[in-house]
C-alpha cells in the first residue's frame, strides 16, 4: 500500500467538485474515508491522530452534504461560524499529520514544503473568515484572491505527493530487493 498514492487519490475528491444540481458526484467525505484507511494501515507516529482527524472530518463533510451551510463561514450564524473555524483547524491538523507520517515514510530534503503549505492554508482560512466583516467589493476581491491561493496551495500539494509516490515506490522496491537478497543468502 502506498500511503502517498491513497492521499493523492483522496485529495482529488476534495479538489474537484462536480455537481449535477445540488448532487455532488465526488463528495469530500470520500477523501477522508480513503485517507483514514491509509492512516489505519500504518504504525508511525501521528498515524493514529491522522486517522482520528480524518474520521472527524469525514463526519463533518458527510453532514455538510445534507446541510450545505454547515461549513459556510459567511452565514452570519455564530454556531455555523464556530463550526467552520473548528473544521478549518481540524483540517490543518489533518494535513500536519499527513506531512508528519509522510516524512517518516520517505525521508528527504523537502521538509520546508509542509510549512509553506500549512501557512498558505491558514492564510486562506483567515481571509475567508475576515471577508464577512468587510464591504462587498473588498470581500469579493479577497475571496477571489483566496481561491487563487487555495488553487496554488493544492497544486503545490499534488506535486509534492506525486514526487512522494515515486519515492515511496522506490523505497518499497529497494526493501523487497533487500528481503529477496537476504532470503537467497539464507538458502
Amino acid at each position: 500500500m502506498n500511503f502517498h498514492k491513497l492521499v493523492f487519490i483522496g485529495l482529488l475528491f476534495q479538489f474537484f467538485d462536480f455537481k449535477f444540481g445540488s448532487f455532488d458526484i465526488m463528495p469530500d467525505f470520500i477523501e477522508y474515508v480513503i485517507v483514514a484507511y491509509a492512516f489505519s494501515k500504518l504504525d508511525y507516529r501521528y498515524a493514529k491522530e491522522g486517522f482520528i482527524s480524518a474520521l472527524l472530518l469525514m463526519i463533518f463533510s458527510f453532514f455538510n452534504i445534507f446541510n450545505p451551510s454547515l461549513l459556510d463561514i459567511n452565514t452570519g450564524s455564530n454556531l455555523l461560524t464556530i463550526t467552520s473555524i473548528v473544521f478549518g483547524m481540524l483540517q490543518i491538523f489533518y494535513f500536519a499529520c499527513i506531512f508528519a507520517v509522510s516524512n517518516q515514510i520517505v525521508q528527504d530534503s523537502s521538509r520546508k514544503f509542509p510549512t509553506v503549505f500549512l501557512a498558505g492554508i491558514i492564510i486562506v482560512n483567515l481571509i475567508a473568515s475576515l471577508s464577512i466583516h468587510l464591504s462587498v467589493n473588498l470581500a469579493s476581491t479577497l475571496v477571489l484572491l483566496s481561491m487563487v491561493a487555495f488553487f496554488i496551495c493544492y497544486m503545490y500539494l499534488f506535486i509534492f505527493l506525486w514526487k512522494r509516490i515515486g519515492l515511496q515506490d522506490k523505497k518499497q522496491a529497494e526493501k523487497s530487493t533487500d528481503l529477496l537478497d537476504a532470503d537467497i543468502e539464507l538458502e
